[in-house]
């Protein structure tokens, strides 16, 4: 049974949903007013290691399916939205604010300029593949790599109008890259995504290739604990297909500024992304990127830590994309480095502090299938 996508009204940063994620995960945050006191421990105290599937996004609403998302995109920003509780100790029904977005040409390139658009052709279906790998590391505690996955993609613009269109992304195919050379594990892969054949993305991508809010359809059999990589996946490769163009004319060498600030209740998030056109020939252009997302330090608004608590979140990446302006990326490559930061006071300790570091590292890669 498909259903069409559904609106949910709380909408989380991915910043901020990685940063709630480990919120609850910090072992102060475990305490609440009311559990009874825990037993006496004289020995010395010790920071407890993040658990590692707390960085994934957390996108589904706890219990339900993938039709009940939508998720919104601002500048390469992924907001996501859930009936779970806000880790921020936001009210679940608080929307978020309204991005504060400016695009800006740094330079105008070489002649000959032209103000370039994507004219996507309307029910064209080309095919992509996107493998993604992802690894964490946390100071002093262990390091992990999850195996990567590689999704194969239909993608095709539908309702296309003269200010954008609606991209239609449909999972074809989940592989681990390399199982196919073991059968059990083909196998066990082929168990763990076969329901979420047929999940599709929805994005709106607007002329200027700026991606806005991606919803999804998807069998009611699709539920949190199979889908959260592949949404991810699919969300991620729904903001590189489409790398954002100015309004002004470009040519080689053009550079131009993708700067906003999104703010979710308390906590706010800013952006800076940098795109350089560094090759156009026989109109296939080479764009660089470079991609940057803080949550400046700043006192944690939930009431379960303890007071003085502080976080603070830097993102920062860089991407090749091949375009052309007719249809999604034909090649994209590159890598995102998260760096998270929560210090709180000791319980019992003056003066003490617990700090949590870690690095999330995730890389992308997508490529046009041969036919």
């Amino acid at each position: 049974m498909r259903t069409g996508p559904s609106k949910v009204g709380l909408r989380r940063a991915l910043g901020v949903a990685l940063v709630g994620a480990l919120l609850a995960a910090f072992p102060l945050a475990a305490c609440n007013k009311n559990d009874p006191p825990p037993p006496p421990n004289d020995g010395p105290k010790k920071t407890e290691p993040v658990p590692t599937d707390m960085v994934l996004n957390d996108f589904l609403p706890s219990g339900g399916d993938v039709n009940n998302l939508k998720v919104r995109m601002e500048g390469g920003v992924p907001e996501a939205g859930g009936a779970a509780p806000a880790a921020s100790g936001q009210a679940a029904d608080e929307p978020a604010g309204e991005p504060t977005r400016k695009m800006k040409l740094l330079e105008p390139g070489a002649e000959p300029r032209v103000a370039r658009k994507m004219a996507l052709q309307a029910n064209k279906t080309e095919k992509r593949m996107l493998e993604f790998r992802r690894s964490q590391a946390q100071e002093g505690g262990r390091a992990e790599e999850r195996p990567p996955l590689a999704l194969t993609m239909d993608v095709t613009p539908k309702d296309v109008k003269k200010d954008g269109a609606k991209v239609h992304i449909k999972l074809a195919k989940v592989e681990v890259p390399g199982a196919e050379k073991d059968k059990a594990a083909a196998a066990a892969v082929a168990q763990e995504f076969g329901a979420l054949i047929g999940l599709t993305a929805i994005a709106e991508v607007s002329s200027r290739g700026s991606v806005g809010e991606l919803s999804f359809e998807g069998s009611e059999r699709v539920k949190k604990q199979s889908a959260l990589e592949v949404i991810d996946g699919l969300q991620q490769a729904a903001e590189h297909m489409f790398p954002p163009l100015p309004d002004e004319p470009i040519g080689v060498g053009a550079k131009w500024e993708d700067r906003n600030t999104v703010k979710q209740g308390p906590i706010e998030q800013q952006v800076a992304h940098v795109f350089e056109l560094t090759e156009l020939k026989d109109d296939v252009a080479t764009i660089t990127a470079k991609l940057e997302t803080k949550v400046p330090k700043r006192a944690v608004p939930n009431p379960r830590m303890p007071p003085g608590t502080t976080m603070q979140v830097d993102s920062k990446g860089t991407y090749t994309y091949t375009v052309r302006f007719d249809r999604p990326a034909i090649k994209v490559t590159g890598e995102m480095k998260t760096l998270v930061k929560i210090e709180a006071p000791v319980p019992d300790a003056p003066g003490g502090k617990q700090t949590i570091n870690q690095t999330v590292t995730v890389s992308h890669k997508i490529t046009t299938p041969a036919p």
